[in-house]
Order: structure tokens, then sequence, then C-alpha cells
């Protein structure tokens, strides 16, 4: 599992400052859009490089890892995954951080319900 949160330099000026990576952005890193599009920065075409490299991977041998890339760990138990970024890193528990909003606000128990009923 994975979340980008890597704000290319093609977002759109209308996107708040506080959005980072948008559903979806991490398919113009996989294609390598940032070599093709003038005004990228180095750090975007060496994302954009990481990211293809761990997609090549994972489809030459079934496991995004490999050599010169960061970790990128099972999702199992302990709930890990892989924040791209700049840096990237390892990370746990996606779901506890983007749910604790939904979970709180009124009228949204539906992530609480749904997480009570999955683990049950």
């Amino acid at each position: 599992m994975y979340e980008f949160q890597y704000r290319p330099s093609f977002s759109s000026d209308m996107k708040p400052k506080t959005v980072r990576g948008d559903h979806g952005d991490e398919i113009f890193s996989v294609l390598g859009a940032p070599f093709l599009k003038e005004g990228a920065s180095d750090e975007e075409i060496k994302l954009s490089k990481m990211v293809m490299k761990f997609w090549a991977s994972f489809a030459r041998n079934g496991n995004p890892n490999g050599e010169g890339l960061p970790h990128w760990p099972a999702y199992d138990q302990k709930e890990g995954y892989l924040q791209i970024d700049v840096p990237t890193q390892a990370a746990q528990k996606l779901e506890g951080q983007g749910s604790v909003f939904l979970d709180q606000a009124p009228g949204h128990g539906g992530c609480q319900e749904a997480t009570t009923a999955r683990t049950h």
C-alpha cells in the first residue's frame, strides 16, 4: 500500500496549498511526465524515476523493492505502507490518520461502523 503525498508541479493554482498529492497524481510520475514537461524540478524528476523503478520492479518480480530504492514494507498486521514524497519513507497505519475527521463528524459514523464490521 502507498500514499502519494508529493504535490506535482502541474498542480492547478486553484488547488489549495494544503492539498498535496491528489488521487491519481502518481500516474504522471509512473509514466514519466516530469521528463516531458518544462518546469519540472530535479526533485520531481528524481521522484518520477524512483516511482518508475518501484513499478518496474513490481512488474518484473512481484515485489516493488529493488536496489537503490527506499524499503516498501509489505502490508500486514503492522499496517506498513510507503509514503511517496520527498523524502520517501515507510510508515504505519494510514487509515487511522485519514478517518479521524470523518469518525468525529456529526452524522458520519459510517467509517467507524465499517471499521468495526471489518474487525469483527
